[in-house]
């Protein structure tokens, strides 16, 4: 910032001495494929799973608006979950997948 006789200036230093909130590594589900992408209708969520656990799957619309929530039992290894998106409009979403281990989100197209 320059004053009126041009000669100052303001430098703000910041520090940062923890880790972001809200950013963590996801070591709970790992691999996840989501597909086809785009699709018509049905989705598979393809991926493995480090322990067995309750899941929730959230399919977000392009708003943020929670159009659909399923709860499933994964199991430790590979799980595969059908989702049928078809009664939804075209459009952009996101499959949210929630654990208490963490989550992941992957965006998908409906046409």
């Amino acid at each position: 910032m320059l004053g009126s006789e041009g000669d100052n200036a303001y430098v703000d230093n910041i520090l940062f001495t923890q880790l972001p909130i809200g950013i963590k590594e996801n070591k709970v589900i790992e691999n996840v494929d989501v597909y086809p992408n785009p699709t018509k209708g049905n989705v598979s969520i393809e991926f493995l799973s480090a322990s067995n656990q309750k899941t929730n799957v959230t399919i977000i619309d392009v708003l943020g608006n929670v159009v659909r929530i399923d709860g499933y039992q994964i199991q430790q290894g590979k799980n595969i979950l059908k989702i049928d998106i078809s009664n939804q409009a075209n459009g952009i979403y996101f499959v949210k997948i929630v654990s208490k281990e963490g989550n992941y989100t992957a965006r998908i197209i409906k046409n």
